[in-house]
């Protein structure tokens, strides 16, 4: 379950929002929509209000079992009714592959999911970043993200912190002191361990921001190079 640590007035706000108050996005989210989550990536207040907006396009059969592409599309504040769209991968962002049919063959690549974790105020109380777990496979069992994503001063979607594993990577949004922390679980990899035999099946350490940096403890999962999106 995912808990939201949010000021009496933040928390009306979301209540308020309900499927009829939503806005019109512009452009639609692909395919069909499979979670929606409001996050205060600029802080409380419906003129802060983004939407965060997880959908999957069905693009065909392999083996009998449907594959979708997967897309996450985060919408700025609402101007009058419409929200635009901020930041959408794969598109804008590269976070997402785009899924392809192999040649000649009923097979397609990299096989997809993903999961909003939930918004969380991990950097600054009344401030919330968004917690985005996504998974994908070819051959293996894939390499799992877990990505953070925050606003700058000007409105602009910036990729804050992103952490990946072999196989699986779970995230799940904690409290921790007056703010929240990120807790990943997956397999333990040492330097030296294949990819079919982690050193511990499943291990899982902290995430938190503190004093500008973001600190994984322990630091068992690798961190990613984040790129300006």
């Amino acid at each position: 379950m995912v808990r939201r640590h949010l000021s009496a007035s933040a928390i009306v706000l979301l209540l308020a929002a309900s499927p009829a108050s939503l806005p019109h996005f512009d452009p639609a989210p692909p395919g069909g929509v499979v979670q929606r989550q409001t996050v205060y990536l600029s802080g409380e207040g419906m003129s802060s209000r983004w939407t965060a907006v997880l959908s999957k396009r069905f693009v065909g059969r392999a083996n009998e079992e449907p594959v979708y592409q997967w897309y996450l599309s985060i919408y700025a504040p609402p101007q009058g009714s419409n929200a635009k769209l901020a930041l959408q991968t794969p598109g804008t962002s590269a976070l997402l592959s785009k899924v392809t049919k192999a040649p000649d063959a009923q097979m397609y690549f990299p096989l997809q999911s993903a999961q909003i974790a939930g918004a969380a105020e991990l950097e600054h109380s009344g401030v919330q970043d968004l917690v985005f777990a996504s998974h994908e496979s070819g051959a293996d069992c894939g390499t799992a993200t877990v990505t953070v994503f925050g606003a700058d001063r000007n409105g602009h979607v910036q990729t804050r912190a992103q952490f990946t594993n072999y196989c699986s990577l779970e995230a799940r949004i904690v409290r921790d002191g007056a703010l929240q922390a990120v807790q990943l679980r997956g397999p333990y990899y040492k330097a030296n361990s294949p990819v079919c035999c982690p050193a511990k099946p499943s291990a899982a350490a902290m995430l938190r921001y503190r004093s500008g940096r973001w600190i994984l403890t322990p630091a068992i999962f690798p961190r990613a190079s984040v790129r300006p999106l």
